[in-house]
C-alpha cells in the first residue's frame, strides 16, 4: 500500500483513498454473490455426496449400528452442513456489522 508522509505535520495518509473505496465497493457486492454460489454448489453436490457415503462396507455395518441407510446419510450430511451453516452465519454477521460501521463513518474519520 502506498503511503505518503507529511514531514511538517508528522502524519501519514493513504496515497489513493479512492482506490480503496472502489475496492471495498466491489468486495461488498462480490461477497454475497460468491457466498450464494458456494451454497448452491453445496446443494447441487448433495445427492452425489449422499450416494458416495454408502459403500458396501458401511451398508454391511448399518444393522449393527441400528441405523437405516437414510439415517446414516442424514447424520453424515448434518456433520458437513452444520459447520457450514455456522460459518455462514458468522460471516453474515461480520458482513452486516462492517457495512453498518462503514455507513456511519465519513471518509475523514475512518
Amino acid at each position: 500500500m502506498g503511503i505518503t508522509t507529511n514531514a511538517d505535520a508528522g502524519s501519514a495518509s493513504p496515497a489513493d483513498p479512492a482506490w480503496r473505496s472502489r475496492w471495498l465497493t466491489v468486495a461488498r457486492w462480490a461477497w454475497p454473490v460468491v457466498t450464494m454460489l458456494a451454497v448452491v454448489g453445496n446443494l447441487l453436490a448433495l445427492p452425489e455426496f449422499a450416494r458416495s457415503q454408502l459403500n458396501h462396507t458401511i451398508r454391511a455395518e448399518l444393522p449393527a449400528w441400528h441405523l437405516s441407510p437414510a439415517g446414516y446419510v442424514a447424520i453424515e450430511i448434518a456433520y458437513s452442513a452444520i459447520p457450514m451453516l455456522i460459518f455462514l452465519a458468522v460471516r453474515t454477521v461480520i458482513f452486516l456489522r462492517a457495512r453498518a460501521t462503514l455507513s456511519r463513518c465519513s471518509a475523514r474519520t475512518c
